[in-house]
């Protein structure tokens, strides 16, 4: 944390935080986490981590769905978010 006081959602657990302290979060891990500026001042951190190709970030709070490495037309890395929708392994298919 870089500067003021909050509060650290990991899981179910609630962790206060403020500037000086540090947080690590691997991957793969099936727990999510997130920084809540909920004591009335800003909160600022830096994050550090890598984006790797073919990576999938899953947002169980809000149900959505990150994919990276996505090549648009171009060829070019294009990240997509969006909910799942669930289908029938033949929808849309010949």
């Amino acid at each position: 944390m870089v500067r003021g006081r909050g509060t650290l959602l990991r899981g179910a657990e609630r962790v206060a935080v403020e500037a000086g302290d540090v947080a690590a979060f691997p991957a793969g891990t099936g727990v999510a986490h997130a920084f809540v500026a909920d004591l009335g001042e800003e909160l600022e951190f830096l994050s550090i981590g890598e984006r790797n190709d073919n990576d999938v970030v899953v947002y169980p709070d809000s149900g959505k769905l990150l994919v990276a490495s996505v090549a648009d037309e171009n060829g070019e890395r294009r990240d997509r978010l969006g909910r799942l929708q669930e289908a029938d392994y033949f929808d849309g298919e010949l």
